[in-house]
């Protein structure tokens, strides 16, 4: 039977040492431009593979970040992952995604999976207690990184400006000289409505303008969800100039009730989404939206676990604030 090629084996290929080969494999120190050349030559010849589990073993490090999401299939959380992968990936660290959508017992399931997969850090990547999770009794706290809505005085964090993104896309409709605004979100129950239902009136407000609790609707976060909202605003004796949508599949929904009743995007109403997913560019009319900043949570996070992990930080909590940025297109009208 054939034996497993070694490191011993692409150090005498490449002739170099074995440490200069670990330093290149582990990206734990300096190799030259030619000698990093040589030892990825002998390590495609000699189809080496790392033993992942000796790795460990002797360093008590696996390269793996433990990142969990509560679904994958939310443009957000997916941009989020491709950027912490991304940047792993330079540094030789893999990314184990946890998406809890659907998951029963999902806390049990992914503390197993932290300690299966031995990782040495996780992501966790939503508006949860985090106390709730028992995590920080479970792994060193120094190696949580919290992706939310505020700060955390436990766990590094990454967090936007609560309401931010709704807040600017409602003072964008209030500068385009809109005053008669209807806001449609999640349901109540949800942080996130709260979250983005308060950017809404705290924008009226800071603006002079009265806030009329019915002016605001409840719905799922899909364009069902606006298209079904859209028939109540429709029916409303003193329809409002203008929307604000909590997110883009609702903004889209919207649209394409209005255009199917002859309302007219942006002449007769006025619509603004938010998160700016693919397909916002590509309805007509285009819609206006606020940037959700995935790439930029994820790059901050990826960067700010693996100082942990490497001990490049050890300092104390840190909190991260991403911003977020309006889009302008055709769904709004100056009035």
């Amino acid at each position: 039977m054939r034996k497993n090629p070694t490191i011993e084996d692409v150090a005498s290929l490449a002739n170099v040492s074995r440490t200069t080969v670990s330093r290149f494999i582990n990206n734990s120190g300096y190799v030259n431009e030619k000698t990093a050349e040589d030892i990825k030559r002998a390590i495609g010849v000699l189809n080496y593979r790392p033993n992942k589990i000796a790795q460990a073993l002797k360093s008590g490090k696996t390269n793996e970040i433990l990142l969990i999401v509560p679904d994958i299939s939310v443009n957000f959380y997916s941009e989020i992952y491709k950027a912490i992968q991304h940047e792993a990936s330079h540094k030789s660290f893999n990314v184990i995604l946890f998406s809890i959508e659907g998951v029963i017992d999902w806390k049990i399931k992914a503390i197993d999976l932290f300690h299966d997969i031995r990782a040495d850090g996780v992501i966790l990547s939503f508006a949860y207690d985090v106390d709730s999770l028992n995590i920080q009794n479970e792994i060193n706290n120094k190696k949580i990184l919290i992706m939310d809505f505020k700060k955390s005085k436990e766990f590094d964090s990454i967090h936007t400006k609560f309401g931010h993104g709704n807040y600017i896309s409602t003072k964008y409709l209030i500068e385009s000289g809109h005053k008669k605004i209807d806001f449609v979100g999640g349901y109540a129950d949800i942080k996130i409505t709260e979250r983005r239902r308060q950017g809404y009136i705290d924008a009226l407000v800071d603006s002079g303008l009265d806030f009329d609790p019915k002016a605001c609707y409840e719905t799922d976060f899909s364009m069902e969800g606006g298209y079904k909202t859209a028939k109540k605003i429709l029916d409303k004796k003193d329809r409002p100039t203008a929307v604000c949508a909590a997110n883009d599949h609702i903004a889209i929904g919207l649209i394409m009730a209005f255009k199917e009743a002859g309302v007219s995007v942006p002449d007769d109403i006025s619509i603004v989404g938010m998160d700016n997913i693919e397909l916002s560019n590509l309805i007509i009319p285009k819609l206006t939206t606020v940037t959700s900043n995935g790439i930029d949570f994820g790059i901050n996070a990826f960067e700010m676990i693996y100082e942990r992990i490497e001990g490049i930080y050890s300092g104390p909590v840190r909190n991260r604030e991403v911003f977020r940025n309006l889009v302008i297109r055709d769904s709004v009208k100056m009035i």
